[in-house]
């Protein structure tokens, strides 16, 4: 009876497989919303979850909201402490909204997201066991020891199958340590620079990708030119993000914790991550050199943001001047206009009646944050709309009875609007055009509400109070509008009058703009010239004060504002340089960089270099676009309702969203890499890029799991090999399908060191994905030798792996460093391989087509050659294959002394002459 009950929620706690196919119909007929219990194994069969999803029913797997059950089992041997029941059942109710979100990004069900999500936790190292723990786990499953009888050996481990050739947690530490014995991420010349990391938060994914873009580059010059570049890199202090996040862990304001105090948590928390992604950046094999690693909170990075300041304030290009800035009121920060953005579209609007004294005509005037009426000081109407009979009368504000004047504005874009200029620069310039100079704040500098408005508390609290007092003369709009957002909280901001300091940046910008278009001053592509120069045209000076606690603080007004954290790294980027060790440094000659610090750091960084060494600090800017993820989320489709059902009236739409600490959507790169390897991330992460032409890249999933299955193929295919060399030291007879493979490789190779040059990552990616794809199917065919001839295998793996170790080992170094130690043991020194580029192509046509081919030559030997190499060329391509001495009619395809024809039903006739005469026809 229990199936029959009108319940929204179905919670199994006794007995396992009770959700099932019979019962789900029942659950759903009866209105059931969530499925969520303790038992153990509510669901009968794996299927069942898709069934539930399909009948709109959520469902909670049982090891999730069940903390306490079998699964912590596991756990009991090392004890327990007094709050751990509290700690993990504080934790379901946020983990299972992380569930439900992974599977509506995905559209998959609950069960498969719960255990993607388990999977990546599994990779965090034991705390005892470090990484055996996953690995063990691994093990089992290979084994098939859930299906050993106790008395033969597992069906899985009776082949005694082959390991991997390389096992991230063993292999990869080694080398790092290698790397760092030698030194090899010391160098000297070209500098070659990337952006800094925030240290806002923990390390994320999104901001290791352009350091790993830096470090492909160098290792690619270190490969194909033998330059040793050195390598410039760093953190951020993180601003603002880092402020928030910090006055998120007190539990009372940083005002009570008083400055210093403030600040020195601050300082702990920017310590500590900087610390984290140095180590996660170690571990990604994105070397630095930890004597030029900038930092602007050190020591030294904080006599260099000083002598910046200094050097143009001496100049005279420093200015303090007020300015209407952006302000959150929600938090009572000052924004500048990058942090500004117009989405999502606010779906609220007020409209706000103002009686007229003398006339019973209401004026309506309209307003997003309604609190913003207390700084009315006028009315304006439109001289040519339907209030403009109004002019010169007085309105009475609704909340505190003052008279406003009614005032005629020529063009005004509404039919009427309350003037607000204390918190608007276009309702400031009207009011003193028509001679009004009262200005009433509304938000004091924290973002609460001026006392003289008779009112306590914060943004949200008066706004509510003041439509309570605004009672019948304010009324609510549904609908779609664009209004300035904070790109943080998504909050509705305001603007304000606030005392800013300011670089004047005019006297540099011909200058700049002279390097750019000469192309001294270089960009991976012409998008992003022009992006600049416009960029340069639209700004003539440069905010570079907070209204902070914490950064580096203002040299003229210490323990006050602070200076932006684009500034500290603009300063730090001269750090790079050399600067000011060397007063007209070299600049350095590669930036690697996303759009947003395009425009808010290597630009401001170039001007300000040119003020202070006389010339631009970055030779060539490699643009690429910023990482981020999509999500799925429901948006109204503008239907209006109308009782049409929600399934019309909502549709699932992916979007876009930046990895930000606010959002709540990082992944730090060490939970990928201690499950998967460093390599699969490296891989993964350029198999996203594109060659510099987006201002945003998607950071897919997918992409992600061809990067690992591509190196778990490579890693297990090799490994098969050895162990075929173990068991077998046979001669060697190497034939066309050996050389076919080599040859191969050498053309790989060629291509990518143009694509390298290039920095077109994403196409090389792919290349070693296709690479690997190659080897994989050259293995599979030559394995089936017998033994007496499976000498050549070993040797031409060995040597394969030789070249692609130069093509791909940028990109992935741990993997191919070791595999070519590895096949290197096994492949003794041959010189039988001849460079034979036409093999690539007849394979590359063998594969393209769908039925048999005849293969010819005039060259005796290299038909003996192909007849040799002949049933695995057809393996190969899936077609049957036949050598012919005498050339056959059909259409026909040339490749070096070899000839493809397609259908060959038909020889020549007319002896030896005409053979010749054929192949020269054919041949040239």
């Amino acid at each position: 009876k229990v199936f029959d009950q009108r319940v929204d929620i179905f919670a199994p706690c006794a007995r396992g497989a009770v959700v099932n196919i019979d019962t789900i119909p029942r659950l759903k007929r009866q209105g059931v919303k969530l499925v969520c219990g303790a038992a153990n194994n509510i669901l009968k069969e794996p299927q069942d979850a898709d069934r539930l999803r399909e009948n709109g029913i959520g469902y909670v797997p049982d090891f999730l909201c069940n903390r306490m059950g079998i699964v912590n089992c596991a756990d009991e041997w090392m004890g327990y402490l007094k709050d751990d029941v509290q700690v993990a059942a504080e934790q379901v109710y946020p983990d299972t909204l992380r569930v439900f979100k992974h599977a509506r990004n995905l559209v998959i069900n609950t069960a498969k997201a719960a255990d993607l999500l388990a999977d990546i936790a599994a990779a965090e190292l034991h705390p005892i066991m470090g990484h055996r723990g996953r690995r063990i786990i691994d093990n089992l499953m290979h084994s098939g020891w859930a299906e050993w009888d106790g008395r033969s050996l597992p069906a899985a481990t009776a082949g005694k199958p082959a390991a991997d050739a390389f096992e991230p947690a063993m292999h990869e530490a080694p080398i790092r340590h290698d790397w760092d014995h030698a030194k090899v991420f010391r160098g000297n010349s070209p500098a070659i620079a990337g952006e800094p990391v925030s240290t806002a938060g923990a390390p994320n994914l999104a901001g290791f990708f352009i350091p790993l873009l830096m470090d492909v580059r160098v290792r690619a010059l270190q490969r194909f030119s033998g330059q040793k570049p050195r390598r410039v890199l760093g953190t951020d202090h993180g601003g603002l993000s880092l402020q928030n996040a910090v006055e998120r862990t007190i539990p009372q304001s940083r005002e009570a914790l008083g400055r210093e105090n403030f600040q020195e948590m601050c300082l702990d928390f920017h310590s500590r991550n900087d610390a984290a992604i140095r180590q996660q950046l170690h571990l990604l094999g994105v070397g630095y050199d930890s004597k030029g690693w900038l930092n602007p909170m050190n020591r030294s990075g904080q006599e260099t943001v000083s002598a910046v300041f200094e050097a143009l304030n001496r100049s005279g290009l420093i200015e303090r001047r007020d300015y209407f800035a952006y302000q959150n009121p929600t938090r009572g920060t000052i924004l500048v206009n990058q942090d500004v953005v117009m989405e999502p579209p606010t779906s609220i609007r007020f409209t706000i009646n103002f009686a007229v004294d003398g006339s019973k005509t209401v004026i309506e005037t309209g307003a997003f944050l309604p609190e913003l009426v207390l700084g009315a000081v006028a009315i304006a109407v439109n001289t040519r709309g339907k209030f403009a009979s109004l002019v010169g009368k007085f309105a009475i504000h609704p909340v505190n009875e003052r008279r406003l004047a009614v005032v005629g504005v020529d063009d005004l874009e509404v039919p009427a609007k309350f003037l607000v200029p204390a918190h608007s620069q276009q309702d400031a310039e009207m009011a003193a055009q028509l001679g009004i100079s009262e200005r009433l704040t509304v938000y004091d500098e924290l973002g609460r509400i001026n006392p003289r408005h008779g009112m306590e508390g914060d943004a949200r609290d008066i706004r509510d109070l003041v439509i309570r007092r605004l009672g019948k003369a304010v009324h609510q709009e549904i609908g779609s509008w664009n209004v300035p957002r904070c790109a943080r909280t998504e909050s509705l901001v305001i603007e304000g009058v606030s005392q800013q300091l300011f670089v004047n940046l005019q006297p540099m910008k011909a200058h700049l703009r002279q390097a750019i278009e000469s192309g001294e001053v270089a960009f991976n592509q012409a998008g992003w010239q022009r992006h600049a120069l416009d960029f340069l045209e639209r700004h003539d000076h440069w905010c570079i004060s907070r209204q902070h606690w914490w950064g580096n603080d203002v040299p003229v007004a210490p323990n006050q504002d602070v200076l932006s954290t684009w500034f500290s790294m603009a300063a730090m980027a001269l750090r790079g340089a050399g600067w000011p060790d060397s007063h007209h440094p070299a600049p350095v000659e590669e930036v690697f960089c996303s759009p947003v610090f395009l425009e808010r750091w290597v630009i401001p960084a170039q001007l300000i270099a040119l003020a202070i060494t006389g010339r631009p600090v970055f030779n060539r800017i490699q643009v690429f676009g910023s990482l981020s993820l999509v999500e799925r989320q429901l948006q109204e489709t503008g239907i209006p309702d109308g009782g049409i059902p929600d399934e019309q009236r909502f549709v699932m739409r992916s979007i876009r969203k930046p990895m930000r600490t606010d959002t709540g959507n990082q992944i730090q790169p060490r939970a990928l890499m201690d499950r998967f390897g460093a390599d699969a991330l490296r891989l993964g992460y350029l198999l996203c890029a594109d060659n510099g032409d987006k201002r945003s890249l998607t950071l897919s999933e997918s992409q992600l799991r061809k990067a690992r299955r591509a190196l778990k193929v490579l890693s297990t295919k090799i490994g098969g090999v050895l162990n075929i060399a173990r068991r077998n030291d046979n001669g060697i007879s190497i034939n066309l399908f050996d050389e076919w493979i080599v040859s191969h490789c050498r053309q790989v190779r060629d291509r990518a060191r143009e694509l390298y040059q290039n920095c077109a990552y994403g196409e090389v990616a792919e290349l070693l994905v296709d690479t690997i794809e190659h080897i994989k199917q050259y293995i599979n065919v030559a394995a089936r030798r017998k033994k007496s001839a499976s000498g050549a295998l070993r040797v031409t793996i060995g040597r394969v792996m030789a070249i692609t170790e130069e093509a791909f080992s940028p990109i992935c170094p741990f993997i191919f460093q070791h595999l070519k130690a590895e096949t290197a043991r096994i492949a003794s020194a041959t010189s039988g391989y001849q460079e034979q580029a036409w093999l690539s192509d007849l394979v590359a046509h063998l594969r393209s087509l769908k039925k048999e081919a005849v293969l010819s030559s005039p060259d005796p030997l290299l038909l003996d050659q192909l007849e040799s190499a002949l049933p695995e060329f057809a393996r190969l391509s899936g077609i049957r294959l036949s050598v012919s001495h005498q050339p056959a009619a059909g259409k026909t395809a040339v490749f070096g002394r070899c000839l493809v024809v397609e259908s060959g039903e038909l020889e020549i006739s007319g002896g030896g002459e005409a053979v010749l005469e054929w192949y020269r026809r054919i041949l040239g």
